[in-house]
């Protein structure tokens, strides 16, 4: 035996085992039902904020305690060194913020801060292996797995979290001053809008009946935060670990604390007047008798129209002063209300006359949190509610005992993200790093509250750019509908190459399952050796992932195809089985590299510009074309050596099945006519474009919502459509769900509008609903939202990724061949791109990011094609002297037909069967790739080849 063949053989071998290995511990952990491996995660995380996982720890702690739990810790480590699936695969969610800093801070910074601020909380909720990721300039993107609430998510997410403590300028009742007319501030803002339109008052002498028309939502959204709390102000106890509010102690107001009935004292029409003064049917707002209140609706509407007018602002401004709300709290016989208090804007200067005054100490923000922790009760206030107490690092400490030092007898504010938590009247300096603060919570509420707080302030905002959340069990169906796929294409082209080839077939095949090892080790990576605290490659499967997984079965045999056409050709010249298989894997080897690296280009240049499951399939694809390259140059051949090794045989087993044996059809010759048709069917494509308003792109490209949902009113998809339409949804499509086997139908929806909120009403109003609410924690739901600016972006990526891999592979071709060679090869593949998406806007298919990634596997695709031919022809330009160049090109394409047809087939056998039990996304995606694996065979057979005689008659004429 060769030394070379031993190397073949070792190394095969070697990789063999080194994949088994890196894949054995995800068969291991995924053989664990999916209750055990959740509850071994949850064990993980003891502090989780996760309900999910909460519910689990709970059930574990019943169930034997601590030594439950650590057997479920054992067990998660099992986890270490698995595959890591795709959210599509898994279920959760897909964040994309757009990131705008605060004034004064450099973008850089602020971003990288914000990604570790975000990376913290998620860390505190209890996520397993999340990925916050910076994407840009601009852009940080948050992947979930396998989360359960993805509303509480987002939002422990997005909040800013910005923590302040301010001195109350006013209504402070240590000043004994209630009315807003005393106020200077006030007044001032009241003589400069006299001259200004009068402003629609709404005056509240009495306690009215309950109205209809109260509506919080007339409130701005970044004034009134509705996730807040307020608690009562009545007193700070020196206690160093409280800052206790209790809710019994009265204040001495002599103006105000015996009042029956809400007190106005301004004139109509001013904008005291739109202030009522707190009595103690206000106590739900948990502020005193003697604050001041204004009723949610056109009451708040117009008192905020004419604090944000310039000439207020301008006031406000020079006195450094501004208004802060309380959370709205429903009155009784009144309808929702909200306290408003003014409050120093810049909290290190004085207000009003001493605007001027520095006070830096005054300084007291979460940045200055050590730790915060959760309370339940507060003994002095008599209560069980759920509080946090505070905890301050030495520099707040000694800026809050200065604070309460200076405003004994004063009141103080505890905001957050501006909207007003507690007010209290300072009795006395607290020394000492502790306050506590209350507020009503709930203990989810207090949980979340002390998750953000902990994790820190956002040092900028957030603007949702992209989102998608996607249920667990439309992950698993999606992972059965794959491997079904790809079992079924894989025993059709192992029957087919085991017939065609017979034992070389049946090598072919091994070669083909080795392949899928490789892919899979590649993706499990480190495996086992991950218990030695090696990183993997952060390579992720995702749904897209199997379909790249689907395309290189079919196309993985395309090699070997080509080496057994080669071997047979040489044993037809009278060479023996061993001087065959040389000849044969020598004069592919080059064929096989030219065509494969340039799909390999349009694979990473998918990658570079794909996102999300785009570029798992980018992944998928790469990997795939690289092993089958070594299965199919290294593997088959240290097999092909075993069988040889033997000095008595002196044959194997090719088959005796042959499709177009020694062609000589002259295909060249109606070239003329080719081009015709082609271009016909060119101009069909554009006139259906145009006939149909273009193509039929997704929200990727336009931004807006997209859904499932179920409904028992809606039997037709257009009926739900005119339905959501007439609601004021714009641009909406409706898709039914085939497949769906609940109660009533199921329904895709998707729109241009992208407000959520907007969407959600409507599609209450429409009595659909979601299919997270249908389906629980095994949800089926599917909910993504692109902003405008993002499929804007998404579709000029689309764009250049196609035109880049088309420069790419110009410029492979022209350094491999010749410059016309590239040329002729790009236009083929225009030729296939052009039809196919002539027939996708004929056929009106949903053209969405993973199109894009189908054209671009079809120019993959048609490229290795089209090179199969060309090293034909370049090759017998070399041996055949003395023919013309069309003699030689028609010659080439002739050799190659039997080989072109095969691959043709088994790949689109593979396509097929995605497009026959893959889900819906990816049901398109295969469409496209049948429709591009025909065309491509088509143009690399009759367009490319034709197009160098054409030009080089041309040049030879000059």
């Amino acid at each position: 035996m060769k030394r070379a063949d031993k190397w073949r053989i070792w190394s095969s071998v070697a990789l063999f085992v080194t994949a088994v290995l890196m894949i054995w511990p995800t068969i291991r952990w995924y053989s664990i039902p999916s209750l055990e491996r959740d509850k071994a995660e949850a064990s993980a995380q003891p502090e989780t904020s996760n309900p999910y996982f909460r519910s689990l720890l709970d059930q574990m702690h019943a169930d034997g305690g601590e030594a439950e739990i650590q057997r479920y810790r054992d067990m998660y480590d099992l986890s270490r060194g698995t595959i890591k699936l795709g959210l599509d695969l898994q279920g959760g969610m897909y964040l994309a913020y757009t990131v705008e800093p605060t004034p004064g801070l450099d973008p850089d910074e602020a971003l990288d801060q914000a990604l570790e601020v975000i990376r913290n909380r998620i860390d505190e909720f209890g996520v397993s292996e999340p990925s916050i990721t910076r994407q840009g300039d601009d852009r940080i993107v948050v992947q979930l797995p396998g989360v359960r609430d993805p509303a509480r998510a987002r939002a422990i997410v997005e909040r800013q979290a910005l923590l302040e403590f301010k001195v109350v300028a006013y209504p402070n009742h240590a000043n004994n001053q209630t009315a807003p007319s005393s106020v200077q501030t006030i007044r001032d803002i009241e003589s400069a809008l006299e001259g200004t339109a009068p402003v629609p008052a709404i005056t509240v002498t009495e306690t009215p009946e309950p109205t209809a028309s109260v509506d919080s939502a007339s409130a701005p959204a970044t004034t009134i935060v509705a996730d807040s709390a307020t608690a009562p102000a009545e007193t700070v106890t020196t206690d160093n670990s409280a800052f206790s509010i209790p809710s019994e102690t009265p204040l001495t107001q002599p103006e105000v604390d015996d009042l029956t009935e809400p007190l106005l004292l301004e004139a109509s029409g001013r904008l005291g007047s739109l202030i009522t003064i707190a009595n103690e049917n206000f106590r739900p707002l948990r502020i005193s008798p003697g604050d001041w209140v204004l009723v949610v609706g056109a009451n708040l509407e117009a008192f905020q129209n004419m604090v944000n007018t310039p000439e207020a602002r301008a006031i406000l401004e020079r006195d450094n002063l501004s208004f802060a709300y309380t959370r709205p709290e429903e009155i009784p016989g009144i309808g929702q209300c909200v306290g408003v208090f003014l409050v120093p804007t810049d909290v290190t200067r004085g207000w009003e006359r001493q605007a001027d005054l520095d006070r830096p100490y005054y300084r007291l923000t979460g940045a200055n949190l050590k730790d915060v922790r959760i309370q339940m009760g507060d003994t002095q206030a008599i209560t069980s509610e759920p509080g946090l107490i505070l905890e301050f690092d030495e520099q707040g400490a000694e800026n809050w005992e200065r604070i309460t030092g200076e405003n004994v007898e004063q009141r103080v504010s505890i905001i957050l993200d501006g909207s007003i938590y507690s007010v209290a009247t300072i009795r006395e300096r607290i020394s000492g790093s502790g306050t506590r603060l209350s507020g009503g919570f709930s203990v989810n509420e207090a949980r979340d509250l002390r998750l953000v707080l902990k994790a820190g302030s956002l040092p900028a905002r957030l603007d949702i750019a992209e989102e998608q959340t996607i249920g667990p069990s439309l992950g698993r169906r999606s992972i059965g509908n794959g491997v079904l796929a790809g079992a079924v294409a894989l025993l059709l082209i192992t029957g087919f190459m085991i017939v065609y080839y017979g034992l070389s077939g049946f090598i072919a095949v091994l070669a083909l399952v080795f392949d899928m090892l490789i892919i899979f080790g590649f993706l499990c990576f480190p495996g086992p050796l991950a218990q030695l605290g090696l990183m993997g490659m952060n390579s992720t499967l995702t749904l897209p992932g199997i379909a790249g997984i689907i395309l290189t079965i079919g196309m993985a045999v395309d090699a070997s195809v080509l080496i057994y056409e080669r071997i047979r050709e040489e044993r037809r010249t009278g060479k023996g089985i061993r001087s065959a298989v040389d000849s044969g894997y020598n004069r592919a080897f080059v064929t096989i590299l030219d065509a494969n690296l340039t799909t390999l280009i349009t694979a990473m240049v998918l990658y570079r510009f794909g996102t999300g499951p785009i570029r798992g399939f980018a992944v998928t694809l790469s990997i795939g074309i690289l092993a089958s390259m070594f299965c199919s140059l290294v593997f088959t051949r240290a097999f092909f050596a075993m069988l040889l090794a033997k000095a008595e045989r002196m044959s194997i087993g090719m088959g005796s099945l042959a499709f177009i044996r020694d062609a000589h059809w002259e295909i060249t010759k109606n070239r003329k006519k080719v081009y015709i048709a082609s271009l016909t069917a060119i101009v069909i494509g554009v006139i259906g474009y145009f006939a149909n308003g273009g193509l039929n792109l997704s929200i990727d490209f336009t931004g807006g919502l997209e859904t499932n949902v179920t409904t028992t009113t809606h039997d037709t998809g257009e009926d739900l459509a005119n339905s959501l339409s007439g609601m004021g949804l714009q641009g909406v499509q409706v898709q039914a769900l085939s497949d769906w086997t609940g109660e009533g139908n199921a329904y895709v929806v998707r729109t241009s509008t992208s407000d959520k909120d907007q969407v959600y009403e409507a599609l209450g109003e429409a009595e659909c609903m979601l299919m997270e609410e249908q389906e629980g924690e095994e949800q089926t739901a599917f909910i993504k939202q692109i902003g405008p600016r993002v499929g804007t972006e998404l579709r000029s990526q689309a764009i250049n990724a196609i035109m880049i891999a088309m420069f790419f592979i110009i410029l492979y071709i022209w350094y491999r061949f010749q410059f016309k060679w590239g040329v002729a090869a790009v236009a083929a593949l225009v030729h296939d791109i052009l039809i196919t998406l002539g027939i996708l806007a004929i056929l009106r298919v949903e053209v969405s990011l993973t199109i894009v990634a189908a054209l671009l596997t079809i120019v993959g695709y048609s490229i290795n094609d089209t090179i199969v031919v060309f090293d034909r022809i370049r090759e017998d330009a070399r041996l055949r002297k003395g023919r013309t160049f069309e003699e030689v090109v028609n010659k080439g394409i002739n050799e190659t037909l039997s080989r072109t047809i095969i691959t043709s087939a088994t790949t689109f056998t593979a396509v097929l069967m995605l497009f026959i039990f893959a889900p819906g996304m990816l049901r398109d995606f295969a469409l496209t790739l049948m429709i591009g694996v025909l065309v491509g065979t088509f143009s690399s057979i009759f367009v490319a080849s034709p197009i160098l005689i054409d030009w080089h008659a041309k040049m030879k004429n000059k």
